[in-house]
């Protein structure tokens, strides 16, 4: 969050990468164009034999000629498709695009059906998709994963004049770096060799030092305990000599005695702690004694692998050396890695990642953002002000809600309650004017509504109003033989569109 807030208070300064027209239409603002793009087979392939339904074909051509389209759909409705068609178009129109969704899984699913349509073209094998940030689907990165990776690829470089140049420099600078961490590590484990004899021979040292106190502790308190008892042997003998007290001094007698026997309990006492010292000294002997033991034989073998091992201040000033080395290195595979974004004409990322990136492409034509629903405004603006010329929007607002810290906090102020209601529970199909206060969508012509499902069988559907007027029916799906489908129809006087000009 602090790095969107930070993208936020820099936009519309001179070094922003916000877009203002561009993030405005995330809010309702501007006049973007909608339009219908009137040739899309030109732009995707097969268009007219691929299995679409009129609508999804409507999404897929106004996003083609459209600055602005927004594509509302149910789960299971092909929305993923229809993104993955559109992308698919704008990069042959010649437009760079930048493709974000909330998760990583999410990003993964719609760049594994983008890789599908595009791994024919020249240049895929160099970079032409591209997927910032890790892989999390493992499908994705095993079947793509050497296509759309930026590391990887930079380190595969292998077709044409100029990527065998890079390829036999990035080979070069791979194994050099290779080369500089085993050396580096070698080092280090060296050092670690000198410190752990350092920190034996002084554990050593301090053993023998306690083992030596305690020994003159051992030796001096039977000494002491000895004073003591002859001590409490004289006061005994006084307290016999004294006797009991009577006569004309009975009083003088009585304190002489009560005086007698506290020397006498604090002599015993004496003893009694001078004993228990001497245990305790005679035990810390003992157990140094056992420790020193032990770990002299592994001091001696310590030192022995030592000799093999050069001093430790010219291991320090080598670890000095490496590092730097290795960091140089590394900065050089990062030139090389940012060639290879260069070719890079549409690349898939979270919406985190994007908004917290200084820079992921050279430029930007179009940002298409995937399950809108979940992503809060903010982020949503800032993603869609990184386009220069179109932004698709796809997702189902009745769907999660971006994951926030919600204006229902009884924890909250009621001033952050209202700043959170208004910016952070509302999605861009709220905040671009949309959908009505009661949920409902308004008829558009910047949005599309898919009204087919696919995922779903009949038996798990029941024909009933929603709060929002739709009706809910199963039919045949004509585009798969073996899914049952449900269609969504909008009734009247509910605001919902049913078809978009």
């Amino acid at each position: 969050m602090d790095a969107l807030a930070e993208r936020l208070e820099s936009a519309g300064g001179s070094d922003s990468l916000v877009n203002l027209k561009t993030a405005g239409w995330m809010m309702g603002q501007g006049q973007p164009s909608v339009d219908r793009c009137v040739t899309p087979e030109r732009f995707v392939r097969g268009y007219h034999e691929r299995k679409l339904n009129p609508r999804q074909r409507q999404a897929i051509e106004q996003s083609l000629g459209s600055e602005l389209t927004f594509i509302w759909g149910p789960p299971g409705t092909g929305k993923t498709d229809v993104v993955a068609s559109v992308i698919e178009g704008c990069y042959r129109q010649g437009l760079r695009v930048l493709f974000v969704a909330p998760t990583k899984v999410a990003v993964d699913q719609a760049l594994k059906r983008i890789c599908e349509l595009l791994s024919g073209e020249e240049g895929f094998d160099m970079g032409l998709v591209q997927r910032a940030g890790d892989i999390e689907l493992a499908s994705l990165s095993a079947r793509f994963g050497e296509q759309i990776s930026a590391r990887r690829i930079a380190e595969r470089l292998a077709t044409a004049v100029a990527a065998r140049i890079a390829e036999r420099l990035a080979t070069a600078v791979a194994a050099r770096i290779t080369e500089t961490r085993e050396l580096l590590d070698a080092a280090r484990r060296d050092l670690a060799l000198h410190a752990e004899v350092e920190q034996v021979t002084n554990e050593l040292k301090d053993l023998h030092a306690r083992r030596d106190e305690a020994g003159r502790h051992s030796t001096a308190l039977p000494r002491q305990i000895h004073a003591e008892q002859s001590a409490t042997t004289m006061v005994e003998r006084q307290i016999f000599d004294t006797g009991a007290p009577s006569g004309f001094f009975v009083k003088k007698k009585q304190a002489k005695l009560d005086d007698l026997h506290r020397s006498y309990e604090e002599h015993r006492n004496t003893i009694a702690a001078l004993d228990q010292q001497l245990r305790a000294a005679l035990a810390a002997q003992q157990h140094c004694t056992t420790e020193i033991t032990k770990r002299e034989p592994e001091l001696a073998v310590l030192r022995n692998r030592l000799r093999r091992v050069p001093s430790a201040k010219p291991l320090r000033e080598a670890v000095e050396r490496l590092q730097q080395q290795l960091t140089s290195l590394e900065q050089e595979q990062q030139k090389i890695e940012e060639a290879v974004r260069g070719n890079c004409r549409v690349m898939g990322t979270t919406v985190a990642k994007a908004v917290q990136s200084r820079k992921l492409l050279d430029s930007i034509d179009v940002v298409v953002i995937d399950e809108a629903g979940m992503v809060n405004t903010p982020s949503a603006w800032c993603a869609a002000g990184l386009a220069t010329r179109r932004v698709v929007i796809a997702g189902d607002f009745r769907q999660l809600p971006a994951v926030t810290k919600a204006s229902g906090d009884r924890r909250s102020s009621a001033e952050d309650k209202q700043h959170v209601a208004l910016w952070m529970d509302r999605d861009v199909f709220a905040t671009a004017g949309l959908v009505d206060q009661a949920g409902s969508a308004r008829q558009d012509r910047r949005m599309v509504s898919l009204d087919t499902q696919y995922r779903m069988r009949p038996e798990v559907t029941v024909k009933r109003p929603e709060p929002s007027g739709v009706v809910v029916r199963p039919i045949q799906s004509s585009s798969f033989s073996r899914d049952e489908a449900l269609r969504v129809r909008s009734t009247r006087g509910t605001g919902l569109p049913s078809s978009h000009p």
